[in-house]
């Protein structure tokens, strides 16, 4: 799913903390992919796809947030490759 998709689901841009050692990165809901009706929410993961420069791949391996529109972060072309779905009990 690109981040296109994943913006328009959310209903705007949303963070990512850059990509780790892992290069992996956490989404960061904003809108309504933040939370859901009866208490749950998601969360999930990011893995770039595209090969890109040593400079930019280690800028984006960085703990500084990125938004999902950020040319850089567009450039590496992130998939999901975890998605998971909370709920809370007792609600």
């Amino acid at each position: 799913m690109s981040f296109e998709a994943l913006e328009k689901l959310n209903g705007a841009p949303f963070r990512v903390p850059g990509f780790s050692s892992f290069l992996r990165g956490d989404l960061e809901w904003s809108k309504a992919m933040q939370f859901h009706p009866g208490g749950c929410f998601t969360n999930g993961e990011l893995e770039p796809t595209a090969k890109l420069p040593k400079p930019d791949t280690d800028k984006l391996s960085r703990n500084d947030k990125f938004l999902s529109n950020d040319p850089l972060m567009r450039q590496a072309r992130p998939v999901v490759s975890k998605l998971q779905v909370f709920f809370q009990v007792g609600r």
